[in-house]
């Protein structure tokens, strides 16, 4: 009779251990925390929310009025604090300062020779020389740039023949459809849209 006893204890011992089953005597194991999963690696800054959009417009080195303008092709108001001009490629001209905002597929006019950002930009802008503006996003990344190059020289800045030379037509450079479309020597328009403009040349560089 014990024979028959050990034997049924023994069964009911190897059935708990394959069926996993815990009997009061196993220990309780602690529970193996996840391996957390690490943080991604840091790339590159990406522009400020929304000054992708910004684009230059129009460009008029004729007095009275010599003037950057700038232009918003998106569907919301863009602040633009922080973004640079730079003028032929080594010359920050404008820094735009805290609270300068252009509305959805609205224009900025920035007057040359100002003082300081709050005013325009801080340098000339002529119709008669050759030249190169680059519109940078907070980041530094250049998101636009237009150029008028030297007849002569090409791509050197400051020279007294430029391809295009708006002082002989009294016109602006300036983009057709606004913000998007190809550049042309235009009547000045500043800021209002360049669509119905008079245009003559296309300007290429």
């Amino acid at each position: 009779m014990k024979a028959i006893t050990y034997t049924l204890m023994a069964v009911a011992l190897m059935a708990a251990t394959t069926t996993g089953c815990k009997t009061d005597d196993e220990p309780v194991w602690p529970t193996e925390e996840p391996t957390p999963t690490p943080d991604p690696t840091p790339g590159e800054e990406p522009s400020a929310p929304g000054t992708a959009a910004i684009r230059f417009n129009e460009l008029n080195g004729n007095k009275p009025q010599k003037f950057i303008e700038l232009y918003n092709t998106s569907d919301a108001t863009v602040d633009i604090v922080g973004m640079t001009i730079i003028k032929n490629g080594d010359e920050v001209v404008y820094v735009a300062p805290a609270n300068t905002q252009i509305p959805a597929h609205g224009f900025l006019v920035l007057n040359s020779d100002a003082t300081d950002c709050s005013m325009g930009f801080t340098a000339g802008l002529s119709a008669k020389k050759s030249l190169r503006f680059d519109l940078q996003a907070p980041d530094g990344k250049t998101i636009d740039t237009f150029i008028n190059p030297s007849a002569a020289k090409g791509q050197v800045w400051d020279e007294t023949d430029p391809v295009y030379n708006g002082e002989n037509t009294k016109q602006a450079y300036g983009r057709c459809p606004d913000g998007s479309g190809s550049w042309y020597m235009i009547d000045l328009t500043p800021g209002a849209s360049n669509n119905s403009a008079f245009k003559t040349t296309e300007i290429k560089w």
